[in-house]
């Protein structure tokens, strides 16, 4: 077998598409049996060419028979650049690869990349249009009010499907077989003021999935299957009203899962596994690592998942003074709504140490807040041996 694999490529050898590449080549130099069968390989541009496990191999991609030489290479992403490269292959053997030509797909016009029930629904928002290819960015911008995705049978969603739609206020994906979501798929929806993802499949949720959504006032995840959480999942969503939890399979509550939720009023978190859950104040020395250390000492009361309400209990000492940064004695301590921690107390041995700080009372759970229970963790003992 003798093939010479260089310079196969035809020029304008591949053909953009939105979502596909049409490769064409001519045939190699051949001293050998007619060539039956070619290969096509394509690769990400920035992957490395070295690897052959991130190739991608199209076997058969033209056998005897088929006609012109091309094949089309197709489930690309948009706008995206690939290397390619074709091997030739008779009865006598295989040939190595040729040499790389690079083609990068088109980006599709208007929303015709998005999910058909998403491209549907934004077109019904449209007035005077119904052609994918004719949304401009001012269309988008321009939808305020609902979009309705509710019991549509999506199972997945691309990360630009809400691109654009800055003046949104609702969207309801509730009802659908979701299991999970692109990382920054609701990125661009900073007016958002309500979004349903309850009745799916979700199991997790990416890290920052709800970055930027400052005006959500309504989230709800009921009815999914989510096991864990991320920490601070929720922390720029400073303005949610209300979070709905309940019916999934989450055993734990991550730590600070509630920071940042400064006007948070209802919260349901029951029917999961580890329900109720249960939030225990602390107290904490954060001017030094040894509790031995000499007075004076600086404390706070903290609660590691954040506080869903403001969250107030009662303190007692024993041979010391409790003051606040103003020098007024300090009876009890608050971690706002949204935080992790109280203000800072100040604790002054006045007698013999060791000097004891105790947590008593705790204020009790808000009526519309569901599936929690509070407790108190043990005293503080400071300036002993």
């Amino acid at each position: 077998i003798l093939f010479y694999m260089r310079n196969l490529f035809r020029q304008d050898a591949l053909a953009p598409m939105v979502n596909s590449l049409m490769v064409e080549w001519e045939a190699p130099a051949n001293t050998g049996p007619e060539i039956s069968v070619y290969d096509v390989r394509y690769i990400l541009i920035n992957d490395d060419e070295t690897d052959d496990a991130k190739w991608t191999v199209a076997e058969d991609a033209w056998k005897s028979g088929d006609g012109a030489l091309e094949y089309t290479i197709s489930s690309l992403s948009q706008d995206t650049s690939y290397d390619v490269q074709v091997r030739a292959e008779n009865d006598e053997g295989t040939s190595g690869w040729s040499d790389t030509v690079v083609g990068m797909t088109e980006i599709a016009p208007g929303i015709c990349a998005r999910t058909q029930a998403v491209q549907n629904e934004i077109l019904s928002a449209i007035t005077g249009v119904t052609d994918c290819a004719d949304v401009t960015n001012t269309h988008l911008t321009n939808i305020s009010g609902t979009i309705d995705l509710s019991n549509e049978s999506i199972t997945t969603l691309q990360e630009n499907d809400f691109s654009g739609l800055f003046g949104l206020q609702t969207l309801n994906l509730d009802r659908n077989q979701l299991s999970a979501l692109p990382a920054n798929v609701f990125s661009d929806l900073t007016n958002l003021q309500r979004l349903e993802l309850d009745r799916n499949q979700l199991s997790a949720l990416p890290d920052n999935v709800f970055s930027g959504l400052t005006s959500l006032q309504v989230l709800r995840l009921e009815r999914n299957q989510l096991s864990q959480l991320p920490d601070r999942v929720f922390a720029d969503l400073s303005n949610l009203r209300t979070l709905n939890l309940k019916n999934n399979t989450l055993s734990t509550l991550p730590d600070s899962l509630f920071y940042g939720l400064s006007n948070l009023g209802n919260l349901d978190v029951s029917n999961n596994t580890g329900a109720p859950f249960t939030l225990t104040l602390i107290l904490e020395r954060t001017d030094n690592t040894s509790l031995t250390a000499s007075s004076p000492a600086t404390v706070v009361v903290k609660v590691a998942e954040g506080a869903p309400f403001d969250m107030t209990v009662s303190l007692s000492s024993t041979n010391c003074t409790l003051t606040d940064g103003q020098g007024n004695a300090v009876t009890q301590a608050t971690i706002s709504k949204g935080s992790i921690e109280s203000q800072p107390i100040t604790v002054t041995l006045n007698g013999m140490a060791p000097a004891t700080v105790s947590l008593g009372t705790a204020s009790s759970l808000p009526e519309n807040y569901v599936g929690l229970q509070i407790a108190v963790g043990t005293s503080l003992i400071l300036f002993g041996q």
